[in-house]
């Protein structure tokens, strides 16, 4: 009887280290989260992205899935001249395409 009795401290013992350790990588994660740099209304990130998708759809005018994709990014970006551009060659492309607001 004592050799299953240990068992059971050792599983307690495992079970709450276990804990333990994803408990401390949850909150090492969310504190990381919280440090990451913040961009402002038209970050980096996205006017790389715009600038990506600007060259590709000139050398891939019908790609439909990058317009809407060009079409996203400047509306969210506030480009609303870009982005009423994008949605016409959409149109133009599908004319069944639904734009959701």
């Amino acid at each position: 009887m004592p050799k299953k009795h240990k068992n059971l401290k050792g599983f307690v013992l495992s079970s709450l280290l276990l804990v333990f350790i994803l408990t401390l990588s949850s909150l090492i994660m969310f504190t990381r989260k919280s440090e990451r740099p913040k961009n402002d209304v038209l970050g980096e990130a996205t006017t790389n992205q715009i600038l990506y998708w600007e060259e590709f759809l000139k050398e891939n005018p019908n790609y439909l899935p990058g317009w809407i994709e060009y079409s996203k990014l400047t509306k969210d970006s506030g480009l609303l001249e870009k982005n009423k551009e994008a949605l016409e060659k959409i149109k133009g492309l599908d004319p069944n395409f639904v734009v959701e607001n």
